[in-house]
């Protein structure tokens, strides 16, 4: 059951979680508000790719896995967070002033995606796999719990991406 629910998370994360708002949003966009929109659909430019390996749209490969969450964990923390400097709010940007009026949750929410980024990184070399039973019992002889496979880093991923979604940008209209 974990395994479907998990499953659905990255099939709805995968479908359109991480769009960045249409396409007019970066027109009006100047400076650093447009360096931080171009920063994030970097960011959902390496999601999708992750999404389709783990879903079975593209074949797996975990080199290329570990380097899109490379990427990612290279854009968040105080790469991600330079980005909002004090008085950079742009009404034509998806920024909430939310981050600016509660910035040390903005800070620690950008540190957690490198956190997901790069255990996302680890788990590359186990793919998702068929639904299991549970972990093993090693009273039954099943040994040590597995290594989280790359279907929960993505999950976890895509949850590190949500909560500050879920405080700091604007809802897409669309």
């Amino acid at each position: 059951m974990k395994r479907l629910l998990s499953l659905a998370l990255v099939l709805t994360l995968s479908a359109g979680g991480f769009a960045l708002g249409g396409a007019n949003a970066d027109e009006h966009l100047t400076g650093v508000a447009k360096e931080r929109h171009d920063l994030m659909e970097g960011l959902a430019g390496a999601i999708g790719p992750m999404a389709d390996m783990v879903r079975g749209i593209q074949p797996y490969d975990a080199d290329r896995m570990r380097e899109l969450a490379e990427t990612i964990a290279s854009s968040g923390g105080d790469t991600l967070t330079s980005l909002f400097p004090e008085g950079s709010y742009d009404p034509a940007g998806e920024a909430l002033p939310a981050i600016w009026e509660d910035w040390d949750r903005f800070v620690m929410l950008a540190g957690n995606l490198v956190d997901a980024a790069n255990a996302m990184a680890a788990a590359a070399d186990n793919p998702p796999g068929p639904p299991s039973a549970g972990p093993p019992d090693p009273a039954a002889g099943g040994g040590e719990p597995q290594a989280m496979d790359a279907g929960m880093a993505l999950v976890q991923l895509g949850m590190s991406c949500g909560a500050c979604h879920d405080d700091f940008r604007k809802e897409d209209d669309s």
